[in-house]
């Protein structure tokens, strides 16, 4: 196996790890997206919730408004961490990912580079073996042209 060939296959699972890593940035988008807007529609709920107005309004049905807009606004502080900690995760997931991508291109690169070494390499040493055989044939013909010459 030469060397282009293993670092070929190198790249390819770079490119491979690329994917992988490209998938798991989309998915991290979509979880942030995903609960941004849960956090957008539970604030809306909490600010359309209808507030009881006029006299008549019963303390039991007062305190229970209470508790349930208690556990609306927990159920907001709970999004509002859970999109936090999933920004927090996109962020490390973009850091991964442009890792990944480095190293991919950085092997991208490498293959080129090594490719064109190889074919340089390969014509340089074709053009010796032509080079070679021409000089052979050259001193064959200087060799029988002057053993016409001799007598």
């Amino acid at each position: 196996m030469t060397r282009l060939d293993k670092v070929t296959r190198v790249a390819e699972i770079a490119e491979k790890r690329t994917e992988a890593a490209t998938h798991k940035l989309a998915e991290r988008v979509r979880g942030v997206t995903s609960g941004e807007a849960q956090l957008v529609e539970l604030n809306r709920f909490r600010n359309e919730y209808p507030n009881p107005a006029g006299v008549d309004v019963a303390i039991a049905e007062l305190i229970n408004r209470h508790r349930f807009l208690g556990r609306v606004d927990e159920a907001i502080a709970f999004q509002r961490s859970e999109v936090q900690r999933q920004q927090r995760l996109l962020l490390l997931e973009q850091q991964n990912y442009g890792r990944v991508r480095a190293k991919s291109r950085a092997l991208d690169t490498a293959v080129q580079r090594i490719g064109k070494d190889e074919s340089r390499r390969r014509e340089r040493f074709e053009q010796s073996l032509l080079d070679e055989r021409a000089q052979r044939i050259d001193s064959h013909w200087d060799a029988a042209a002057n053993d016409g010459f001799d007598e």
